[in-house]
């Protein structure tokens, strides 16, 4: 009833005058309990003439339901034809009160009847008579009914990612609906049409199949089947977040089912170098790197260069990255290593030089250690593994620290070199900060060497509105924790005695633990200081923080991750990454709360080494002559030590800058002293560049937005007319990606008007090449058959930015204007 009900509406809602011709006499009931709101419910039967004058003449703007039982009668005997043919007719049947309720015309039965099934399901005719308008013939009509069978949008494009997702998840649910609809016929005509796809048996997995095989065809410029359509929706498909998992899952499986791996035998890396559709791509391009990085028959620029291109690709950007990181870091050190040049001229050079460029070796070194641990697969890299350990041990840490150790045994005292010494850190970087009358902060982070205080740096002025410098000073000697930690503290002279040699002084106060170094800052003449350590201070409110804040004139924060990690090697490389999140937290809190001058520095360094170390790299403390009251991997601590051979260096504590009654035993070089239970592959204690160098940031935060993104052009000479089914452009990035430029991250792709002719492809714009030619991006763009239909027509290059926080491109970054003048096409013209 309420079907009919409805029906009659959608007459009334275009006619004055409807007639229900009950052909089968089985309706008298449903009409007579009929109610429509301002409708006259007349019967005819042998009244026409009464009918009419009533409608025509009595009630000329009256709309009347017109019911009439039986067979109709003959347009020569039918008195009311005028009146039938002037309005219109409900008609009872299934297939009438159907097409009433979607809003069809009955000219459509039998379109009705051929695709029932789809017609029966109420939940479906609602949403077509949702989405009706707009269709111009049965196929459009179609269209419309297959988007719904899936529940996809009214394109092909969304209908196949639909189907694909059931493909992904070994579900037939939305084919079977396809099927059931009689829509499957057309499904394949429109898969040829718009993608070139033609089989004798089609199938949903078929079409898949081909799909894959034809887009990596297109990357390694081989004939394909299907059309430039397809690419461009594999495009589409495999950049989409939403879809990512089932491209992933149908491309492991597509990649044994077309042996993909056989293929790539007998492809070279430069053939590969776009191609992105199957996940063993990257691992035959990793296994040709690392073996050829290995072998030497690559250089490490071509290496760099190369990577930096697949970092634009599916499966780099999705979970092989931490691979193609530890080659770049690799081919880093390589690189480096072969602009080494080894020379110092004076103890306070080798200090300048190390920090100016040497570092980079072994930053390099660790970031390629953590990503290899990070990637969880070492057996592929153990040929890159071994000879980054021994060129990174023998053509740098040894040849520099034998370089360097002549400088170290010509000093008679420890800080003659020229260089800020680390116990004047309070007197002459935190006092002239208090003198001016600002407030400082200072964290000290145990065993932050240089390099990852660079990188620290390099972090934090990436971070908007925040400025600094870092510079450096020379770590006391030995170079532990207890003595370094002493010698940042407010103090006078530090002094060690063989009496209690565990414990350090100042100025005759104990420095071990929290507390005792509380009560040294706290006493700070004219200045309120306090010490808080680094987990306490992030699980502090931010209220009770700027209640710190103000109550002190300066506070020092111990943050304490690498230096634990040294006893388990293994998880050095990742704390050094986590020390450099925590260290931003505190920074960032810290300014939330009104601090603005922050120090951060170390109480040491470290030597690290991920190989075992050959047996020529121990000595033993028998060389070493004298009372021995403490002895560690990196230094041996007594009283009047002497050393009976040339291997170590031995100070004594005036010698060292400190008041005592001890003398110091330092190895040279980079060896170790024989000892049972502690690490020897994280050590320090010594006089290495590596263990005395320490950082000192000085960071401040600024009241302006200082972070810019990176410009990008498109480069001259381009043609600006498109005359194949391809594009070829060269974007520029203006300049390199620094602590204050920022990456841009752009989705790219041709337009005529609001439509979308090419495919699209989203670019990260993050280079950090001070060479322009190493800043260009070449890119080439396949036209859609869409573009056909814009011969002749201006289209634009469109660049867009993506919408922070989110997967959209909605701000015009960029456009170029070009002319589409084909003149020819073709499915695949490239």
């Amino acid at each position: 009833m309420c079907k009919i009900k409805l029906a009659l509406e959608k007459l009334f809602e275009q006619h004055r005058i409807v007639f229900w011709n009950d052909v089968k006499k089985e309706l008298r009931s449903e009409f007579e309990t009929l109610s429509l709101d301002n409708v006259q419910k007349l019967v005819q039967d042998n009244n026409e003439f009464t009918i009419k004058y009533d409608v025509l003449v009595r009630n000329p703007d009256t709309k009347f339901l017109i019911y009439r039982e039986g067979e109709r009668v003959t347009e020569k005997s039918n008195w009311m034809l005028d009146l039938e043919l002037a309005f219109a007719e409900f008609k009872s049947d299934q297939f009438s009160i159907w097409l009433g309720e979607i809003g069809l015309g009955f000219e459509f039965a039998s379109f009705v009847q051929e695709h029932v099934a789809f017609f029966k399901k109420q939940s479906f005719r609602d949403r077509l008579k949702e989405i009706l308008p707009g269709f111009d013939s049965n196929n459009s009509l179609r269209m419309k009914m297959l988007a719904i069978c899936v529940n996809a949008e009214d394109r092909i494009d969304s209908v196949l990612e639909e189907l694909l997702s059931d493909l992904a998840n070994d579900k037939m649910e939305k084919f079977n609906s396809v099927v059931k609809c009689s829509l499957d016929s057309f499904l394949w005509k429109m898969f040829e049409q718009n993608y070139g796809y033609k089989s004798n048996n089609p199938s949903v997995k078929d079409f898949a199949i081909e799909l894959f095989k034809s887009c990596y065809f297109v990357s390694i410029k081989k004939e394909t089947k299907l059309n430039s359509d397809a690419f461009v929706l594999m495009q589409k498909w495999k950049d989409s977040r939403k879809r990512v998992t089932d491209f992933e899952k149908l491309s492991l499986e597509f990649e044994s089912v077309l042996d993909i791996e056989h293929d790539l035998a007998n492809r070279t890396r430069e053939e590969l170098q776009s191609a992105d559709h199957f996940k063993i791509i990257d691992k035959k391009i990793l296994t040709t790197l690392i073996n050829d990085l290995a072998n030497k028959t690559i250089s490490p620029e071509h290496c760099l260069k190369f990577i930096t291109l697949r970092k634009q690709t599916h499966w780099y950007k999705e979970n092989i990255s931490d691979m193609y990181e530890a080659v770049h870091h690799a081919a880093y050190v390589f690189k480096l290593l072969s602009e080494f040049n080894i020379s110092i001229s004076s103890f306070e050079d080798g200090f300048v030089k190390y920090t100016d460029n040497w570092y980079k070796l072994d930053l390099n070194y660790r970031k390629f250690v953590y990503f290899v641990r990070e990637s969880g697969q070492s057996s592929p890299l153990i040929p890159l593994i071994d000879q980054v350990e021994n060129q990174y041990t023998n053509n740098f840490l040894n040849r520099l620290n034998n370089e360097w150790q002549p400088h170290v045994d010509n000093l008679t005292n420890w800080h003659d070199g020229g260089v800020s010494d680390q116990k004047c850190f309070f007197r002459k970087t935190v006092l002239p900060i208090l003198e001016k009358n600002y407030k400082v902060f200072v964290i000290i982070s145990d065993a932050l060497r240089f390099e990852a205080g660079k990188e620290l740096y390099n972090r934090i002025l990436q971070e908007n509105r925040y400025e600094g410098e870092i510079n450096f000073a020379q770590s006391v000697l030995p170079s532990y924790t207890q003595l370094g930690m002493a010698a940042l503290l407010p103090n006078n002279q530090i002094s060690l005695n063989a009496e209690k040699v565990e414990t350090v002084f100042v100025d005759g106060k104990s420095t071990m633990g929290t507390d005792n170094r509380r009560k040294i800052v706290s006493e700070t003449e004219k200045y309120s200081g306090t010490v808080v350590l680094s987990s306490d201070f992030l699980g502090m409110h931010l209220d009770d923080v700027k209640t710190l804040v103000r109550d002190h004139s300066f506070i020092y924060l111990y943050h304490d991750e690498i230096d634990s990690a040294g006893k388990n090697p293994d998880t050095l490389p990742g704390a050094v990454e986590r020390t450099f999140d925590t260290i931003l937290k505190m920074v960032k809190k810290l300014t939330s709360s009104n601090a603005n001058r922050i120090l951060i520095t170390a109480d040491h360094g470290f030597l690290f080494q991920d190989k075992d170390l050959d047996e020529s790299d121990f000595l033993s403390d028998s060389s070493i002559e004298g009372e021995l009251l403490q002895i560690d991997r990196r230094f041996i601590i007594g009283k009047d030590l002497r050393a009976t051979n040339s291997s170590f260096k031995v100070f004594t504590a005036a010698q060292a800058g400190l008041i005592g009654d001890v003398t110091f035993a330092i190895p040279k070089t980079v060896n170790r002293i024989r000892k049972k239970g502690s690490s020897i592959r994280f050590v320090h204690g010594g006089a290495t560049l590596q263990e005395v160098v320490v950082p000192v940031l000085d960071i401040r935060k600024k009241r302006e937005s200082d972070i810019g993104y990176v410009a990008v052009e498109i480069l001259g000479g381009t043609s600006h007319l498109i005359t194949t089914g391809q594009l070829a452009v060269a974007l520029y990035q203006s300049e390199p990606i620094s602590n204050k430029v920022r990456p841009l991250q752009l989705k790219i792709g041709l337009f005529c008007g609001d439509v979308l002719i090419s495919d699209s492809k989203v670019i990260l714009f993050d280079r950090t090449a001070e060479d322009p030619r190493d800043r260009e991006f070449k890119l080439q763009f396949l036209l859609s058959q869409e573009a056909n239909k814009f011969n002749n027509r201006e289209v634009e290059l469109r660049l867009f930015e993506q919408t922070k926080g989110t997967d959209r491109y909605d701000k015009l970054h960029k456009v170029y204007k070009y002319t589409l003048r084909r003149s020819f096409t073709s499915d695949f013209d490239f």
